[in-house]
């Protein structure tokens, strides 16, 4: 049922949805004229007709909160009859059902009295709330879940060492054991730092222009160790020159995290390339910079989730590789905050190659003319 809305109709309305009730008296294009005003979704009845519209707006049609018949929803039909008759404001939350492409909306609507007779419905979108709410809570539940195993580990590993205290050699292998679990443990607390600290700050706080070839020898010089562990050749190739308006930090963190990734997911002995290019179409000039490796590859099922936080396509072998299930989710943040994307393309069995696509910057201070602080 809806609830009554104890705030005055100063609160309830604005001076947008004032002057849609001073058009009453007016024809539709100048109750349209006021709709227009309100910016949010927002539907006008007719006076002594119950359901008829007189004027809508934009969003509101664009929601399916009206169609040529008239309004769609139950709820708010029931709530303009009961306005017409005691005057009071009604205050309701409601889910508009999803049509064709489009998710289920939840809104918050408030249904109050215009001048001779007339209703005004006033919609507000909270969608975007509600998924906020629901990835909070499965942040939440995933860290739990992820860390109890860790965590788990340890402690086993810990009773195992007491049981073993007199065989050196059983306390040297469970004590490898435990340092891998602890090492473990240790990066993803740090990247679900890295994550709350990127969700947290001002994005690009610390912006300068930078020359991309040297934010990829920057991030692949931090990649070399893993590298010459499993005798990776890395294969740097493309365009020279390319410049971004970035955090040179975060940049480095995206591009090493993609190139880890491919190291790890590759068989020894292989190779990874990343290559540089300037392009430009009708969106503007872009840099891309794409990593590709020759390993298991991602099933075509998995692309669409690949960014999200947790996901492993291969629980089993993340874990032997020591991923967390964070990397590519802190790399999509990071890319986006500098108003670029990331995406991915892949052959099971063959590869994958990951491409950001960044802004290119072309005017300002060359990166190599800045003043040393003193």
């Amino acid at each position: 049922m809806p609830s009554r809305s104890f705030r005055t109709a100063a609160e309830q309305r604005t001076a947008a949805s004032r002057a849609v009730g001073d058009a009453m008296t007016g024809d539709a294009a100048i109750v349209s004229a006021a709709l227009a005003r309100l910016g949010e979704a927002v539907v006008v009845l007719v006076g002594g007709e119950p359901h008829r519209v007189l004027a809508a707006s934009a969003p509101a049609r664009r929601l399916g909160l009206v169609d040529d018949s008239g309004i769609t929803l139950g709820p708010l039909r029931r709530a303009a009859d009961e306005v017409r008759v005691d005057g009071e404001p009604i205050l309701l939350t409601l889910e508009v059902p999803a049509q064709a492409g489009q998710p289920i909306h939840h809104l918050e609507a408030t249904v109050t009295a215009l001048p001779l007779q007339g209703v005004l419905i006033e919609a507000v979108d909270r969608s975007s709330l509600q998924r906020v709410d629901a990835t909070r809570r499965d942040f939440v539940a995933n860290v739990s879940h992820e860390l109890k195993t860790p965590i788990g580990g340890v402690l086993l590993l810990a009773e195992a060492i007491e049981e073993a205290a007199e065989d050196p050699g059983a306390v040297r292998h469970f004590g490898e054991r435990l340092r891998t679990e602890a090492n473990r443990l240790t990066d993803m607390v740090n990247q679900l730092i890295d994550l709350s600290r990127l969700q947290a700050e001002e994005p690009m706080r610390d912006a300068e222009p930078l020359l991309m070839e040297e934010v990829v020898d920057e991030a692949l010089g931090r990649c070399q160790m893993a590298a010459t562990r499993k005798n990776t050749t890395l294969l740097t190739t493309g365009d020279a020159g390319g410049m971004v308006w970035g955090e040179e930090a975060r940049l480095i963190d995206a591009i090493a995290n993609l190139v880890l990734n491919a190291i790890a997911y590759s068989e020894p002995d292989s190779r990874v390339q990343i290559a540089v290019r300037r392009l430009a179409d009708e969106d503007g000039a872009w840099i891309e910079v794409s990593v590709t490796d020759r390993g298991i590859g991602i099933a075509d099922q998995d692309l669409d989730r690949i960014f999200e936080r947790f996901y492993r396509v291969d629980y089993g072998r993340s874990r032997a590789h020591g991923g967390t299930g964070l990397g590519l989710s802190i790399v999509r943040h990071i890319v986006e905050s500098h108003g670029g994307a990331v995406r991915v393309t892949s052959v099971l069995g063959e590869g994958s190659t990951f491409t950001l696509r960044l802004p290119e910057y072309t005017g300002g201070p060359d990166p190599h003319d800045r003043v040393a602080e003193a």
